[in-house]
């Protein structure tokens, strides 16, 4: 390991658990979702973990729902579930785009009634929250319309949903502010960007640091992105960090491909007669 990429992991100390997440969604979900045990544990040597903290690891993912184990003889192989395939799906389509979103400048608004109770309140919230609302009142949430609202089934007769366009009011980036605590997203952006913009200049001095670079990179992006709610450009306050943030890791990202590439080929080992080669998909990430 380089001293380069030993500041970087110093820096941005990342947990084991959601590391060996972002390893399979990077990596191993396109290449079928399963590996065995022994392979995962030499991928994730390179960030410091040991044996037994990959063990724990994924033992954690595995009553999370997000893993499945089976034995081959005396080895063991994980592979993601089918629900964690389907969450891994859902989280590509934001993490891998090139470009932010479209928005047709209407708002999607959904208010708990009277009736609803304190806990039930509490459950909506954290639901609403994971579909990228933000929260404007108490009771209220409000988010740029996109795809539909999911509610849960107990609560939907205390629930209300509202579709339309702001005509009174504070400014769009006001009332982004007010619902979001946009700083504290700003400022994991420019943490990214603080953490990375130096390896642009620089080869990579192994194929292996390309694939630390890489996997560190995209780990520290999609920590930040997946609770942001990408809100429209038009919304969020001027000089937005969170775009340069995302081209900065769509460059790099690429940049280091080939050289990671060649270290998966060397060190990724997937139940089968040969491991799988990658999706289409795979090939087309921050391209569109």
């Amino acid at each position: 390991m380089t001293g380069e990429t030993e500041k970087l992991l110093a820096a941005i100390e990342p947990r084991a658990g959601p590391l060996i997440i972002t390893v399979f969604g990077d990596i191993i979900a396109p290449r079928g979702g399963a590996v065995w045990l022994s392979s995962l544990i030499d991928l994730m040597r390179p960030f410091g973990l040991s044996e037994r903290l990959v063990r724990t690891g994924v033992y954690r993912l595995t009553r999370e729902g997000w893993l499945e184990n089976s034995a081959r003889g005396r080895k063991s192989v994980y592979a993601i579930t089918a629900d964690g395939m389907t969450s891994f799906a859902e989280a590509d389509a934001r993490i891998y785009s090139a470009s932010g979103r479209q928005w047709s400048g209407e708002w999607q608004i959904v208010h708990a009634l009277s009736a609803m109770p304190t806990d039930g309140l509490q459950s909506l919230r954290k639901n609403l929250v994971w579909q990228g609302f933000g929260q404007l009142s108490r009771t209220s949430f409000i988010r740029p319309a996109g795809k539909d609202v999911t509610i849960p089934p107990h609560l939907s007769a205390t629930t209300a949903v509202f579709t339309g366009k702001l005509t009174t009011g504070p400014q769009l980036h006001t009332i982004a502010s007010m619902a979001w605590d946009l700083n504290a997203f700003a400022k994991s952006y420019e943490q990214l960007a603080s953490h990375f913009s130096g390896f642009e200049d620089a080869a990579p001095a192994s194929c292996e640091q390309a694939f630390v670079i890489r996997t560190i990179l995209l780990h520290q992006y999609r920590s930040i992105l997946l609770k942001d709610p990408q809100l429209p450009q038009s919304v969020l306050p001027p000089g937005w960090p969170g775009e340069t943030a995302r081209a900065l890791t769509a460059r790099l990202y690429r940049q280091l491909s080939k050289a990671t590439e060649r270290h998966i080929e060397t060190h990724l080992r997937c139940p089968g007669p040969a491991t799988p080669r990658p999706t289409p998909a795979y090939y087309e990430r921050f391209t569109r």
